[in-house]
């Protein structure tokens, strides 16, 4: 299971300037397979710490793709040693040929929840990773981030 339809990307990433710095981004595997390149722009504001990454088939073809894959591939340099977050912000979208929102589901085909919407806490939570997480005595908290857009 994948994305179905998707003619375009809207995702912001925010990060830690203090930590981390952008020294490149690519258009990512989920476009190698299609019937011509998107276009494909970033943006890194380094001062307010995100990055924004558009992609869009242009012209009046209606090009999409479905399937799966990273929408970019995004290397961040570390300006000091220790621990720092990713975080998706919540104006990230994905969309089809007309620009209508694109729903991302979490559970697969056949499941009970498949109708719902699960993000990547939910995701972790019902998949049982917060149980093997934080302090023996406290409560579980969430993973670090692992992601490829």
């Amino acid at each position: 299971m994948g994305v179905e339809n998707l003619a375009g990307t809207y995702v912001r990433l925010n990060y830690d300037k203090t930590m981390l710095q952008v020294s490149s981004a690519e258009m990512g595997s989920i476009f190698e397979d299609a019937m011509q390149d998107p276009a494909f722009i970033y943006e890194d504001d380094n001062e307010n710490e995100w990055i924004d990454i558009h992609t869009s088939f242009l012209g009046s073809d209606s090009v999409s793709i479905s399937g799966t894959g990273s929408l970019a591939e995004i290397i961040f340099t570390s300006l000091l040693a220790g621990e720092s977050t990713l975080t998706f912000d919540a104006v990230c979208e994905l969309v089809d040929p007309d620009d209508n929102p694109i729903e991302i589901k979490g559970f697969g085909e056949g499941s009970p929840y498949e109708k719902n919407l699960a993000f990547d806490m939910i995701a972790q939570a019902a998949g049982g990773t917060f149980s093997v997480t934080g302090e023996a005595d406290g409560p579980p908290t969430r993973p670090g981030i692992s992601c490829l857009l």
